[in-house]
Parts: structure tokens; C-alpha cells; sequence
């Protein structure tokens, strides 16, 4: 729906320009409407209890319905943003239940006269119905969508969402989060800045939002409509959802080398004694490092002199078939039958 410079990745933030405004309402059994008709009637009524401008397209996508307000000429996405996010919300607060596609300026959607194949083995025609001529005009076009809104009562605020306890928070580990973001370039790939922004979601720090935003206003791709975007759709309850280790691993990743935040977890694990050459115990979470230089020389005790060493992992490697299931079964009865090890 949206044109992209040459080159560049299919992201709303690369977004150049829209000529139309759309609201797409599916009918897949799951939602109130049972068919597509009962889909375009939600719609219709939808756009006449609103006031909003006459439609000039629906396209029927064989399991809902589109609709369409085209524009006389493509205007930015810096001018679309603002009108499409206020459709998006009075669709809302009108319990339309379109799909939340309504202000993304990268949605790419079902093109008119293929056939639709959610159902395989029935697929349907997919048909578009001109229901205007002529264009939509877009001050018109967004002063209705604002006077609606105006006659609404406000939304129902949204309960907070129950973030990871994450990282402590405190000044320090403020400013080492703020060191690790400054490795990192803010115009990086979308999927690595959107997880790095839940990632500081995750952290449990009360500035957080503010770290997230301040640091990817820092990119030339910064749009704030997409950061809140982005920011309001963290789920800390989704499988395999992205947590404050992540900003760890891509700052490393970028080049940094200082210190960084613990999390509450290994803070209250760890035991410290003043005995310099007693160890700390921690249990572990993640990957724990150390200097060569701190670990004190062993000597080695060997089972096979210079092959197989006592207490130690070992790997036999080779090629299928050469033996070495043998030699592990070989040693393993010497040992324990004390037969005696094999001449090396």
C-alpha cells in the first residue's frame, strides 16, 4: 500500500508515501461476523453512524471485506500517520473489530481478482466493487474521523502490564544500560531495534520507555509513531518473549566491553567470603566468565598419560565406523572390571 525507496527493507519506518486509508474486517468465524456480507454491513454501518465520507472501494476477499478511501494524489507517511492512527482508534472505540492493520503503513494486502486460499480446498474469488468515483479528500476525510471521536466517551485505560522484576533499579546500572545502547546504531535492522526496545521493557528500570526512546531518536529512522507502536506491544507473557539478556548480547555483539547490569535472581544467589582463594558460588544463569590470569595453575592426573586426563571432558571424534564406540566400551571395562587400561 506504501512506496519504499530503492533498496530499502519493507518496514513501516521506510515508508515514503500512501494514496489510500483502509479498514480491513474479517469474517473467519472467530469474531462477530459470520460471513463476509455480515462483514461489509459491519462496515456500512460502521461508516454512516461515524459520518465519515463515502467509501470509493470494498473489495470482498472471500472471508471479509475491505474498504477503501482513495486520495486525489500520495501524500507522506509523515501526514498519513496521524489520520490513519485516528481511524485505527475509532474503529476501536466503535466495536468494529477490524483487523489492527488499519495504520500500517508496510501492510501489504490481498490483491484484488486472485483467489483467496485460507481455505484450501475451497478457495474463493477475491471481487472488487467501485461504490464512488472520484477521490476522497483528506482534510474532510480526517475532520470526520475527528468529530466522531470527539462525541465518544474516552477509552478505558488499559491495565499496566506485569513486566519482568528484571534488573535492580539504580543509578549505576542506569548508566551502564545507557553505555551498552550507545554501542549500538539506532538505525540497525528493524527485528534487532524492536527486540532491543522490549529488551529495555523488560528491564524493569522506571525510565526505561524514556532510555528507548531517547536512544532510537538517536537514528535517522526515528518515528515516534512507530516507537510507541512497538513499545505498547511488549508481552512478557508470550512464549520465547524477549527478555533484558537480549540488550546484553547485542551490545557484546556491537563491540561493548564493560560491565553490565545483574538481574535480582544472581544478585541473591551469590554467597562472598572474605577468603581470597575460597571461590564465589553461584548458581548458573547464562554464561559466567573469568580471567585467565585469576585461575591458579593444577596439575594434571591422567588416566592415559598425555591422551585421556582424570575429571575432564574428552571427545572421541572420527568418522562412522572406525572404532570409536569400541574404544569408549574398551576403557570403560578396564576400568571398572580392573583388567587394566589398554598399552598407549
Amino acid at each position: 500500500m506504501a512506496t519504499f525507496p530503492p533498496g530499502s527493507s519493507r518496514e513501516a519506518v521506510n515508508a515514503v508515501s500512501l494514496k489510500s486509508f483502509w479498514l480491513d474486517v474479517d469474517a473467519h468465524g472467530k469474531g462477530p461476523y459470520g460471513t463476509p456480507d455480515e462483514a461489509l454491513a459491519g462496515i456500512k454501518t460502521f461508516v454512516a453512524n461515524a459520518g465519515l465520507p463515502k467509501l470509493n472501494f470494498v473489495h470482498m476477499t472471500g472471508h471479509g471485506a475491505q474498504a477503501f478511501w482513495v486520495l486525489p494524489s500520495s501524500i507522506s507517511k509523515a501526514d498519513w500517520q496521524p489520520v490513519a492512527d485516528d481511524l485505527q482508534e475509532l474503529a476501536e472505540r466503535m466495536s468494529l473489530d477490524a483487523d489492527p492493520i488499519t495504520a500500517d503503513a508496510a501492510r501489504i494486502l490481498r490483491v484484488p481478482g486472485t483467489h483467496n486460499y485460507r481455505s484450501p480446498d475451497k478457495p474463493v474469488a477475491t471481487v472488487v466493487h467501485k461504490v464512488k468515483d472520484g477521490y476522497t479528500d483528506l482534510t474532510s476525510f480526517h475532520a470526520a474521523i475527528s468529530t466522531a471521536l470527539s462525541k465518544l466517551p474516552p477509552p478505558p485505560q488499559k491495565p499496566p502490564k506485569a513486566l519482568p522484576a528484571g534488573i535492580p533499579d539504580t543509578p549505576e546500572n542506569v548508566a551502564l544500560v545507557k553505555a551498552m545502547l550507545g554501542a549500538i546504531d539506532p538505525d540497525c535492522d528493524y527485528d534487532i531495534w524492536r527486540n532491543i526496545c522490549w529488551a529495555l521493557a523488560a528491564s524493569g528500570l522506571s525510565n526505561a520507555e524514556k532510555l528507548a526512546a531517547d536512544w532510537s531518536a538517536g537514528g535517522a529512522s526515528w518515528d515516534e509513531a512507530a516507537f510507541h507502536t512497538v513499545w505498547d506491544s511488549y508481552d512478557p507473557d508470550r512464549e520465547k518473549a524477549v527478555r533484558f539478556g537480549t540488550l546484553v548480547f547485542k551490545a557484546r555483539e556491537a563491540g561493548y566491553t564493560g560491565d553490565i547490569p545483574r538481574e535480582e535472581e544472581i544478585f541473591a544467589k551469590l554467597e562472598f567470603k572474605n577468603d581470597a582463594s575460597a571461590r564465589v558460588t553461584i548458581t548458573p544463569r547464562g554464561l559466567i566468565t573469568q580471567r585467565a590470569s585469576d585461575i591458579e595453575p593444577q596439575p594434571v592426573e591422567w588416566l592415559i598419560e598425555g591422551a585421556i586426563p582424570m575429571g575432564m571432558m574428552v571427545v572421541i571424534g572420527g568418522q562412522p565406523g572406525m572404532g570409536k564406540s569400541q574404544i569408549a566400551i574398551k576403557l570403560a571395562a578396564a576400568i571398572t572390571t580392573g583388567e587394566g587400561l589398554p598399552d598407549v
